[in-house]
């Protein structure tokens, strides 16, 4: 374990190093738009959707509500409460609970003035959250089977399951998703207002997506360690190769899902378009990791 944190701290800090590099030397804009972020998010290098814009609801709701979902797990897991859920449903009430505010979001969250008078389905919101449910399910369905082949996971709690996979990883993915994303689309934002259109931008934007991407499939390999029914043969090796392999899911999904989401008018796409940009993304991230998988010379196996 202490040759493993002292790879990650490696790697982080040299992601980190390169990401302040080209941050500190590249052009910023001569007029810069002005950044809407109250504190605390202000010391960060982030930039929260201007008030008023199908965006903003959003966003804001989503890093309001990591708060409440990552300190009912934090209690789970310090508690080991998840030792009483002995029956089946247990984790799936638990985490379809947690779900349903961000299932939900889009009937009760209040419309900017661009989307009033849209159906519900025509809303930002609807978008964000269709897309991630789309792809949540096919992360679940589909992905956690590379993590069965390539680094022998498994969950070992009781659980109802789909596809071999626990039913209640499907809505706590959500969640999880959720947050990840609006996080990454804030940083991405800050990039894009407040530099202009160059090729050191374009680096500055493709080197934060790796680190992100990075960062944060290490950092819930590592927060989920604590938890004990979810194991890895190895986990050092999960550590390192799987951070990896996890993090090629945002690799992908992070600047799509800003493209997608940011640079469109109110109403200009709908759900079906949201439907298909998930999917699509789902399909690189599907390619992707079974590349690394026919790199290392592994056997797929999707159980039964």
């Amino acid at each position: 374990m202490p040759a493993v944190a002292s790879t990650m701290s490696l790697v982080l800090l040299s992601l980190s190093s390169l990401c302040l590099l080209l941050y500190k030397t590249t052009p910023r804009h001569p007029s810069p738009p002005r950044l809407h972020v109250p504190f605390p998010f202000s010391l960060l290098p982030v930039a929260l959707p201007p008030p008023g814009t199908p965006a903003s609801s959003h966003d804001l709701f989503c890093f309001r509500y990591s708060l409440l979902w990552m300190s009912a797990f934090f209690l789970i897991v310090a508690l080991r409460l998840y030792e009483a859920f002995t029956h089946p449903l247990a984790y799936l009430a638990v985490c379809g609970s947690l779900s349903l505010p961000v299932l939900l979001c889009p009937f009760f969250l209040r419309r900017a003035p661009p989307e009033r008078g849209l159906p519900f389905y025509g809303t930002r919101s609807f978008r964000a959250t269709l897309f991630l449910v789309i792809y949540s399910h096919i992360g679940n369905y589909w992905y956690t089977h590379y993590f069965y082949s390539v680094l022998e996971a498994s969950y070992t709690m009781p659980a109802v399951r789909l596809n071999d996979v626990p039913a209640c990883m499907y809505f706590a993915t959500l969640f999880y998703f959720s947050s990840y994303h609006a996080f990454s689309n804030a940083v991405l934002r800050y990039i894009s207002l407040r530099y202009p259109p160059s090729a050191r931008r374009l680096l500055l934007f493709c080197a934060v997506v790796f680190s992100l991407s990075y960062f944060t499939a290490f950092m819930e390999t590592l927060t989920i360690s604590a938890f004990p029914y979810y194991s890895f043969a190895d986990r050092d090796r999960a550590y390192t190769v799987g951070s990896l392999f996890y993090g090629l899911y945002f690799l992908v999904s992070f600047p799509a899902y800003y493209t997608f989401q940011d640079n469109c008018r109110a109403g200009a796409l709908g759900a079906w378009d949201a439907a298909l940009a998930a999917s699509g993304v789902g399909m690189i991230i599907l390619c992707l990791l079974d590349a690394v998988r026919l790199g290392l010379g592994m056997d797929f196996v999707m159980r039964a």
